[in-house]
């Protein structure tokens, strides 16, 4: 844990194959950190792994990643794109928060819950997929996504989303596209857009 923390001139690291976990705290306040290089071997990314690696512009996470902790990857302010691996089964508490130029996200179909702030702040965020065994969403989930231009949903059932800051602050020219014959589903459920405010389209 923390075994690089505020190393703030570290800029290239490559973990050899074998290693399981990159344990919390990791690269902590790594500023200059922008290669990472993640092998097979790696199942689990701790808590705040990342946290504040603001040099970051792209990483490649392997499919054996099954677990990416809380706060994994907050402030990593340059971080323009991620695809999630799939066999994770969660988006945890703050995962992508404030990556202010995450354009693209891919939540892979394995992913049932978004957690808590998971992608507040992520102001350059153009659209997400929201697959279908989503069941939950969590307070604050897309807070101040304000460049969102489109949401899908997958499911038939809304997931259920937690709080009405949820989808708070995101774009009123964000669409939000739902299974067809969900519409009423969607626009009477708890805590969603404003259906006067924002447009549901079936697909």
């Amino acid at each position: 844990d923390s075994a690089f923390r505020n190393c703030f001139n570290l800029s290239t690291v490559v973990f050899q194959n074998g290693i399981t976990t990159i344990p919390k705290n990791a690269f902590y306040n790594c500023y200059s950190l922008d290669t990472v290089i993640i092998p097979n071997s790696v199942t689990t990314i701790g808590a705040n792994a990342f946290y504040n690696c603001y040099s970051i512009e792209s990483i490649s996470l392997p499919n054996s990643v099954t677990s990416i902790g809380s706060s994994a990857f907050y402030g990593c302010v340059s971080l323009n794109s991620i695809d999630v691996p799939n066999g994770v089964g969660s988006i945890a508490f703050g995962t992508f928060a404030s990556c202010v130029a995450l354009i693209n996200a891919g939540i892979p179909d394995s992913v049932t819950i978004i957690g808590e702030k998971a992608f507040q702040n992520c102001v350059s965020l153009t659209n997400i997929i929201v697959p279908d065994k989503v069941t939950s969403i969590g307070p604050g989930a897309f807070v101040v996504c304000m460049g969102m231009g489109s949401i899908k949903f997958d499911s038939l059932i809304p997931p259920t989303a937690s709080s009405s800051a949820t989808f708070g602050n995101i774009s009123e020219d964000c669409i939000i596209y739902i299974p067809q014959g969900t519409l009423e589903a969607y626009t009477s459920a708890t805590n969603y857009p404003d259906p006067d405010l924002y447009s549901y389209i079936e697909y």
